[in-house]
């Protein structure tokens, strides 16, 4: 019976210890102490399961709280990538706006010189015949004088 006393010792029980050094008179008083000892035996089992069920219950908690901030962090980043594939199709729309405009304007590029041409030789062939005008008339008047 030195174990249990010292141990008894150890926790500052100083009754327990005390009555655990006695040496047993009877079967009873031994049968008391076993069960003494089981009692608390059990005590500090359902004070070890205790803290570890409230240690349970925390780590569950954090890692609820974890896997709340991860879905978060994902519905964010889908947010995102939404953002992005809207503003990517704007830039695609923009880019093709871009392209068929300066392909207009290019076609009326084109056009407005094939015009320009066209007004250029009017303006030459009037000018001939303008050339051809004065050349009569200057030999009208002449061959008047």
């Amino acid at each position: 019976g030195c174990l249990p006393a010292f141990e008894a010792m150890k926790r500052g029980d100083a009754s327990s210890a005390s009555s655990l050094a006695r040496p047993a008179s009877s079967a009873s008083n031994v049968a008391a102490l076993s069960r003494k000892a089981i009692e608390e035996e059990l005590q500090r089992t359902r004070d070890e399961k205790n803290r570890l069920e409230l240690e349970l219950s925390t780590s569950m908690n954090n890692l609820i709280m974890v896997v709340d901030e991860v879905k978060y962090i994902e519905d964010k980043l889908r947010a995102k990538e939404q953002d992005l594939t809207i503003t990517k199709t704007s830039l695609e729309e923009i880019r093709e706006e871009f392209r068929r405009a300066s392909h207009d304007i290019v076609s009326e590029r084109a056009t407005f010189h094939a015009q320009a041409q066209q007004y250029q030789q009017a303006l030459d062939a009037l000018g001939a015949q303008l050339d051809h005008q004065g050349k009569k008339i200057d030999r009208g008047i002449s061959g008047r004088s």
